[in-house]
């Protein structure tokens, strides 16, 4: 810095400038690092984006949920076709993925049956799955339902009673915080291509996804983060919930004008962006969907929940 300021003088230029030029470096170099810092932080990200997916990959084993529902399915819906449907961003391309699931595939195994009379998953508190042999005595669910819900099936869900089919305006999970509205997403044109627009500030219905109670998957999205749109965190909390299950259940709740319906989560995982694609259910359930992680959002994290109890209006 000496040896500038020395040489600007030996040419003669005047004092203001340097003054000018040394002062615009004392504020330009640390900015430069700053940027630096934040390109070689968003790199190291990108890098490390998906290696925790191993902690999002949560799920009740598959005996201990055949045993907590211990549902059968019907004979008559064995077989049913498979259906198809627009993939996450909504691309008109024609990129449809199938949903081989089969009720069949619902109807718990004889094996399954005889464990559930030795370890019986509906009541035992999910922190006790990996050594059910030293199960404590706290229950799976606490102390029961909420006041004035009754037990469903998620194969039946609200369609057996007459109940289902109106949209969600309201979606609640206690265990993370969240009270939030819920709206159906519109479909915007792109030029190129169709897309369903963004959640703002609420959580994001995909119009042709189940509505609560119905025999089908419903799909819900919420941001993260979005600070430069705008747009709200209503799922800011949603990373929470694969630790949260493992040591007690984790329910949602959506409110919709006919009733209210109670789904508890059985499973997170954690997919690429282009992985995740919008596939229909054999019973009743939601999807959860938000981006991961901060400052990259090129994954996507999906907590599934199934139908258990349903709350008429009076």
């Amino acid at each position: 810095m000496v040896d500038v300021v020395g040489r600007l003088r030996a040419v003669r230029v005047p004092r203001a400038l340097v003054v000018l030029a040394v002062r615009s470096l004392i504020v330009l170099v640390p900015m430069g690092l700053v940027v630096l810092g934040l390109v070689a932080y968003q790199h190291y990200s990108r890098l490390r984006s998906g290696s925790d997916a191993a902690r999002f990959e949560v799920g009740v084993p598959t005996a201990e949920r055949a045993a907590l529902t211990l549902r059968s399915a019907p004979a008559a819906a064995v077989g049913s076709p498979t259906a198809e449907v627009e993939d996450s961003r909504g691309s008109a391309s024609g990129s449809a993925v199938e949903s081989p699931v089969s009720l069949a595939a619902a109807a718990p195994s004889p094996d399954a049956l005889d464990l559930a009379s030795v370890y019986p998953a509906n009541l035992m508190n999910p922190k006790y799955w990996d050594d059910s042999g030293w199960a404590g005595s706290l229950p799976f669910g606490g102390p029961g339902l909420p006041e004035g819900y009754e037990p469903v099936s998620s194969l039946d869900g609200g369609v057996v009673s007459g109940v289902a089919g109106s949209a969600a305006f309201r979606i609640l999970i206690p265990a993370v915080g969240l009270d939030s509205g819920v709206m159906d997403l519109g479909i915007i044109d792109l030029g190129d291509y169709l897309a369903y627009e963004t959640p703002d500030n609420t959580v994001g219905h995909i119009p042709d996804s189940a509505n609560p109670g119905e025999l089908s998957r419903g799909w819900y999205f919420g941001h993260l983060r979005s600070i430069l749109q705008g747009e709200g965190s209503v799922f800011h909390r949603l990373p929470e919930i694969s630790s949260l299950i493992m040591e007690d259940p984790v329910d949602v709740t959506l409110v919709t004008a006919d009733g209210e319906y109670l789904y508890r989560v059985v499973a997170t995982e954690l997919l690429h962006e282009d992985d995740l694609h919008l596939t229909r259910a054999a019973d009743s359930r939601i999807t959860l969907v938000t981006c991961w992680p901060p400052n990259v959002y090129d994954r996507r994290i999906l907590v599934h929940a199934e139908l258990i109890a349903l709350k008429r209006v009076s």
